[in-house]
């Protein structure tokens, strides 16, 4: 049986979640859980917003920067490029991320657009005609291949000032050029609009990984524990920054490295990344630590991730603040590639987005939740909850669909490299749909 759940965050400073349920169950350290899915699916994942970009850093005074960074449209500021995390214990048996493209077909051209010519000596040559308010512009997603649209409003009535055409998200961006003292930098925002008519066009598998058979393609594992003279960099002022990770995924490796199969242990955490690396600072990564790794993550509205693995019991690891509590989630990339631990002036985080896909909350916890986290306004929690796989792997899809953000169990799936589309199919096709605000939670 179907149902839907409001799942609102409190307004308070303190964060409490307000559940408004007496039903539910609520354990030792506060947390509330209600039923046991196989499925959830978080609406109007979306909205507009402002974050602090980081634009500068020193690693060794630990001194950063920071400007507005605005973002509007499906998935808010995670329609940017985003990276997967991974926290033990858990071992990680096959992963596979597929992103969406558009049919081809032919388009239909603004009456702002003139047709492209060709001059006899082979150069192609485009001549655009001042665009006007309203016009829908399309823009592709670098390293993804995602294709956005979005709507042209320089020269709107109203606009105090002519306005810049809104960039692509600045994870894949050039950084600006630093602010003047003053005044204050305005936010840019990147808008984008899309429908769910890319299902009928092209999902490509553009990320693999098989821990029996160890062969992977077009992922790279990192960690933050970067080390000078290995990868990455240390400084006492900001700490570790991204690494290469280790076959183990707990230490520092001098470069590309495969996972091995193998459980990591509670508190260390490994994350997913394209095998791209990001070119200079500033450029088509955005800004980024100058001594991290720094490589692209998945960007678009439209992504998928598939995730085998187990997330065993580990009462033996040592005593601490994340002991025998394994989560997945995915972060705004720009975050770890600044400072995912580090100072709140060194990263984005948490205007930036992040999504808790399967998290447990307590030591020895066997029920993992789902949350959004962002800035006030784009933030959803569930109090339904995942079945820890303690023993035997599950197959977990989590599927960035528009505005959609749809979690679930699968029966099966074979990772092959067609198989996005059918499996996108059967995670869209038992989800429910009506949902009206970014709270709400529609479970099965």
């Amino acid at each position: 049986m179907k149902n839907t759940i409001v799942a609102a965050l409190a307004a308070s400073i303190t964060g409490v979640t307000a559940w408004g349920d007496a039903s539910l169950a609520q354990d030792t350290n506060g947390n509330n859980y209600r039923n046991a899915v196989k499925g959830m699916t978080i609406d109007n994942v979306a909205g507009s917003g402002t974050y602090p970009r980081v634009d500068f850093m020193d690693p060794a005074t630990g001194q950063c920067s920071q400007t507005p960074q605005g973002y509007s449209g499906p998935l808010g500021p995670l329609a940017d490029e985003i990276s997967a995390h991974i926290r033990g214990p858990a071992n990680l048996k096959r992963f596979a991320v597929y992103t969406a493209q558009p049919p081809k077909k032919k388009r239909s051209e603004s009456s702002h657009l003139r047709k492209h010519r060709r001059h006899a000596h082979g150069k192609r040559h485009e001549e655009l005609k001042k665009r006007g308010c309203g016009d829908i512009v399309t823009a592709t997603m670098p390293g993804s291949g995602a294709v956005f649209s979005f709507t042209w409003t320089e020269g709107c009535a109203g606009a105090a000032a002519p306005t810049p055409a809104p960039e692509a998200p600045a994870a894949a961006a050039p950084a600006p050029a630093a602010a003047s003292p003053s005044p204050a930098p305005e936010a840019k925002v990147a808008s984008y609009s899309s429908s769910d008519n890319f299902i009928s066009g092209s999902w490509s598998r553009v990320g693999f990984y098989d821990a029996a058979a160890q062969k992977k393609e077009g992922v790279t594992f990192l960690n933050n524990k970067g080390a000078e003279g290995i990868s990455g960099g240390w400084t006492m002022a900001l700490g570790n920054s991204l690494s290469y990770a280790s076959a183990d995924g707990c230490n520092p490796a001098e470069n590309d490295t495969i996972l091995a199969d193998t459980t990591i242990a509670s508190v260390e955490e490994f994350s997913i990344w394209s095998d791209k690396v990001c070119g200079p600072n500033g450029g088509d990564c955005g800004y980024y630590r100058p001594d991290t790794v720094a490589h692209h993550g998945f960007g678009g509205v439209q992504k998928a991730f598939v995730f085998e693995f187990t997330m065993p019991h580990r009462p033996q690891d040592p005593a601490g603040p994340a002991q025998d509590m394994p989560a997945i989630w995915f972060l705004n990339a720009q975050n770890p590639r600044t400072s995912q631990y580090g100072p709140v002036t060194c990263k984005p985080w948490p205007g930036s987005g992040e999504a808790d896909v399967f998290e447990t909350l307590a030591p020895g916890e066997k029920r993992a939740i789902a949350a959004i986290h962002g800035n006030t306004g784009f933030q959803a929690g569930n109090v339904d909850y995942f079945d820890r796989p303690t023993d035997a792997p599950i197959i977990f899809a989590a599927v960035f669909m528009d505005s959609k953000l749809h979690l679930k169990v699968l029966d099966s799936f074979d990772f092959g490299a067609g198989s996005g589309p059918s499996m996108i199919d059967q995670v869209r096709s038992s989800t429910v749909s009506g949902a009206v605000d970014v709270s709400i939670a529609s479970v099965y």
